[in-house]
């Protein structure tokens, strides 16, 4: 190569430095040149986070400041929003429930009507059906015949319906009997013992058995028991009393309910000695009783 060349060809490799210089610069922590940008700053300085020292966490606080304001500012909104949320749930709950606490309440409150309801209906209906019921009430005649020795003693009895409704199907078991002022009535009808047997077919109300029956003690074989001397006497001194008492039973045509009572009367001359005969004739009382159908 002449020396005419070489000269040329340094020349030209010159230029060429010259215009790489323009294109590209040298990056001192890569080592390398890289290619400049459109950027008006220097670009031979690679800018990190950390290297402003007035912001050490930004490259450009007054732009790189915008995105985390931003996302600070949607973080709080969303907060707001559940917060909201939250307390609008809250307060459907707490609706809900004294809504459904109200609503408890209101069907126990409507339950207990209802059971109120039912309680007086069935009282008036019992009431209605008491008042419009039969009822079989004994009747006994005081005057009766005195007791005489060697006499058959009756003691008249009648039964009357004093209701408002037909009884039928009236049947009773009824006993007389000769006892000492201590002794109290064994109030037994079963077959084996003294007793005497009644019956009617039907009563309407304010009706009574046509013919007062006579009733008179029944021995223990079944025979009429005949008046001794001594409980003539006995009676008639206030030693002995006599005890009329039974059971009957019939049905309420209207209702077709059963009912039942039993009863009981005692007939003196004078009582001799009224502290010995109180638990006897106590006894004889208690004895009237009717069923609660």
């Amino acid at each position: 190569m002449s020396n005419r060349n070489y000269r040329e060809h340094q020349r030209r490799c010159e230029q060429h430095l010259e215009h790489t210089k323009d294109a590209y610069v040298f990056n001192p922590s890569s080592g390398i040149h890289e290619p400049k940008t459109t950027d008006p700053q220097d670009q031979s300085e690679h800018r990190q986070p950390g290297s402003n020292s007035q912001s050490p966490l930004f490259v450009n606080p007054r732009t790189d400041w915008r995105p985390v304001w931003i996302n600070a500012i949607l973080s709080l909104l969303t907060l707001v929003v559940i917060g909201l949320y939250t307390y609008v749930t809250q307060g459907i709950f707490g609706l809900s429930q004294a809504t459904a606490t109200g609503t408890i309440q209101a069907s126990y409150a409507t339950r207990d009507a209802a059971d109120s309801s039912k309680d007086a209906s069935r009282t008036a209906a019992k009431s209605f059906e008491a008042s419009n019921r039969a009822w079989i009430k004994p009747l006994y005649l005081y005057d009766c015949k005195p007791v005489v020795a060697n006499q058959f003693f009756e003691e008249p009895f009648n039964l009357k319906n004093v209701g408002r409704g037909i009884a039928g199907n009236i049947s009773g078991l009824i006993v007389v009997q000769f006892l000492r002022l201590d002794e109290m009535p064994d109030f037994h009808y079963t077959t084996g013992h003294p007793r005497e047997y009644m019956r009617a077919n039907m009563l309407y109300p304010d009706d009574s058995t046509h013919n007062t029956i006579p009733m008179i003690p029944i021995d223990k074989d079944g025979s009429p028991h005949m008046t001794t001397p001594i409980e003539s006497q006995e009676f008639t001194r206030g030693n002995e009393w006599i005890a009329l008492h039974g059971r009957i039973d019939y049905v309420d045509l209207t209702s077709g309910k059963h009912h039942w009572l039993t009863f009981c009367t005692p007939r003196t001359s004078g009582i001799s000695e009224m502290e010995k005969a109180k638990r006897a004739l106590t006894s004889c009382l208690d004895w009237n009783r009717i069923d609660h159908n």
